[in-house]
């Protein structure tokens, strides 16, 4: 596992409220009444919320951008954080503190809070069973804010019996689509309480193809609550 270091000058501070309306090939971001035309686009369209802006190697300019643009790729591959103080820490751990700090004035409460049930998304990997924490970052961190009691709820009510391309590394031709994500997943609505609404915990959110395959894996299986996205970042 990677470690990166974190230290209180490169720590990451509190980002400004992104939400967006994610469709296939559509991607609303910015403050405006994005529910109004989430509701317009119905069906091929979902919200999503981005706790992080996304710094890469050519736009990370300062020792902070640097820092969590390191941060949030390790994030990915379940590495560690070295704090200042010598000690070491999974950057699942982190993240989940991360997203609890930010419940109080930034994430909005319908993304996440005390009523929500978290569904982690799977990697682009065949999901091991049962569930791997060390091998799931998603499903760790979703564990985590349950065991906090700071979320009502986590479950592993997706996972994916079929392994796709990484949106990020594919050719425009090969990257997955909306569908050959839907039939990657195999849905356990078992692990949703009935009634509940979700949201999907992941850690970058790219074309939007992932999360609208996943919504429409669980809607095929007869999900029928409001679900919603939180990642880690966003490239849109």
């Amino acid at each position: 596992n990677a470690r990166v270091n974190l230290n209180k000058q490169t720590r990451p501070q509190h980002t400004r409220r992104r939400r967006c309306s994610v469709a296939p090939k559509r991607v609303l971001s910015g403050m405006g009444d994005v529910a109004k035309e989430a509701s317009r686009l119905a069906r091929h369209s979902m919200e999503a919320f981005s706790v992080f802006p996304y710094f890469t190697v050519a736009n990370a300019k300062t020792d902070h951008q640097k820092s969590l643009q390191i941060l949030l790729l390790e994030l990915k591959h379940g590495g560690q954080v070295s704090h200042s103080d010598g000690s070491l820490e999974n950057l699942t751990s982190w993240f989940a503190r991360e997203l609890q700090s930010r419940m109080v004035n930034l994430i909005p409460k319908e993304f996440l809070g005390p009523h929500t049930f978290l569904v982690p998304m799977p990697t682009s990997s065949i999901t091991p069973l049962p569930p791997s924490r060390s091998a799931w970052p998603m499903f760790d961190v979703s564990m985590l804010l349950a065991e906090a009691k700071v979320v009502g709820g986590a479950g592993a009510a997706l996972v994916r019996h079929a392994a796709v391309p990484k949106t990020h590394l594919a050719v425009a031709a090969e990257r997955p689509s909306v569908e050959t994500h839907a039939n990657s997943f195999t849905v356990d609505l078992r692990a949703i309480p009935l009634g509940s609404d979700i949201t999907i915990l992941d850690d970058v959110l790219s074309s939007g193809t992932n999360a609208m395959g996943a919504r429409l894996a669980l809607t095929r299986a007869g999900f029928k609550g409001v679900a919603r996205v939180v990642t880690a970042t966003h490239t849109v």
